[in-house]
């Protein structure tokens, strides 16, 4: 992973960090990261409960919720949804990202820092259908829009921005209001929605999500939060168990089949 690293850093950063003739020592990759003050982000399963038993409680607990709520609501799992962010880069370097200590969002060292993909919230109900992809453009205006927008794929899909092109928890409280609007104009004419709008949304644990702000707006428009265990998203979460690696693994394999044939070919923001 090192070398990897310190090739991006050549190709990016060549007169502020490494010289042309710079060779990679034993002692230089054994402190790597402390040199470059970087962190890397532990896999799911790293930031999991060091007690298993506490670990298995808690899922367990979980699944009991996701279960009743299933049963609860067998007629009308069109309430029970579950939401999801994921970055999808549009330079594929070796599939890794990695962040300055202490920083709120992660970094994309590619191109002297520029953020090269995008990042998408998904929605899935319990019944199985889906909604409309939420993006998240980096930019201040919403002239950063026109990076992604394209007329001939885009329709009722809804598309916002950050300054750092993350999900803040502004951006997540926008996607909030918007799922609320979208359940009252689809459901609008249902007589048990009517009678009831309440919407059960099950999602991680992500600061953006777990704020004071964005729970108190949730109940305002009378959604239920349902959190996952903290670690355990990759073993209780929908769309990281099913969707998004199967997804992101074919848009992979499609990009370095069309990069095979066309070498000159560069993954814009469009085409991610």
């Amino acid at each position: 992973m090192c070398r990897v690293l310190v090739k991006m850093f050549i190709k990016a950063y060549p007169n502020e960090i490494l010289r042309n003739d710079f060779v990679v020592s034993d002692h230089y990759l054994s402190n790597f990261r402390e040199r470059c003050d970087l962190t890397t982000r532990e896999a799911h399963w790293h930031r999991r409960p060091k007690d298993i038993e506490e670990m298995k409680t808690r899922i367990e607990s979980f699944k009991q919720t996701k279960a009743q709520l299933m049963e609860l609501f067998k007629d009308e799992l069109w309430r029970i949804c579950n939401a999801d962010e994921s970055f999808y880069g549009c330079g594929i370097a070796h599939g890794l990202t990695y962040a300055i200590k202490g920083s709120e969002g992660v970094d994309v060292h590619m191109n002297h820092n520029e953020k090269k993909g995008i990042t998408i919230i998904a929605t899935i109900q319990a019944d199985g259908s889906k909604l409309p992809l939420t993006f998240v453009c980096k930019g201040l205006t919403d002239a950063c829009h026109k990076q992604i927008y394209d007329n001939r794929v885009f329709s009722n899909e809804l598309i916002l921005h950050s300054e750092t092109g993350w999900a803040t928890k502004e951006i997540f409280q926008e996607y909030l209001r918007w799922l609320r609007k979208y359940y009252n104009d689809r459901y609008r004419e249902n007589p048990s929605y009517i009678q009831n709008d309440r919407i059960y949304l099950f999602l991680d644990t992500y600061s953006s999500h777990r704020n004071a702000e964005t729970k108190k707006l949730a109940k305002d428009l009378n959604i239920t939060l349902v959190f996952i265990p903290v670690g355990c998203t990759d073993l209780c979460q929908p769309l990281d168990m099913h969707v998004f690696g199967a997804l992101k693994n074919m848009a992979t394999r499609t990009w370095w089949t069309y990069y095979s044939i066309d070498t000159s070919l560069e993954c814009t923001l469009k085409l991610a």
